[in-house]
């Protein structure tokens, strides 16, 4: 069963994401057979700060029987589990500027990543 993914990483070797299929549970075909091709599409939102990063990719692969008992496996057994077949790294690189609102560049928000929160403000009256 193939295993694919990507990890993103700054300019000072920060690994700022990385996940693949096993960690997004996806449903992957059943069987493979010589001469086929694997395709894997990855879509991430890119919330980061400022800066330059850069990208590899991977391809691997684990029995099918491991793959169906996944949600039993820990992190340390499915890495003794998967076959690497391909490792590319520093596949490409990509950078970050500032955002633009109303002509005008802006920073979004401070460090490595655009974490999803809220904020509030109340005041409190004596």
């Amino acid at each position: 069963m193939p295993v694919c993914g990507i990890v993103i990483s700054n300019e000072r070797g920060v690994i700022v994401h990385g996940k693949n299929s096993w960690q997004y549970d996806t449903e992957v075909p059943a069987s493979l057979g010589p001469g086929s091709k694997v395709i894997c599409r990855q879509e991430i939102r890119l919330d980061l700060g400022p800066g330059e990063y850069l990208f590899e990719v991977g391809l691997a692969s684990v029995s099918p029987q491991v793959w169906r008992d996944r949600a039993l496996a820990s992190n340390e057994a499915m890495i003794a589990a998967t076959v690497r077949i391909c490792h590319i790294a520093n596949v490409a690189s990509f950078s970050v500027g500032l955002a633009l609102r109303n002509g005008v560049a802006v920073l979004t928000h401070h460090g490595l990543a655009d974490l999803p929160g809220r904020i509030s403000i109340d005041t409190l009256s004596q």
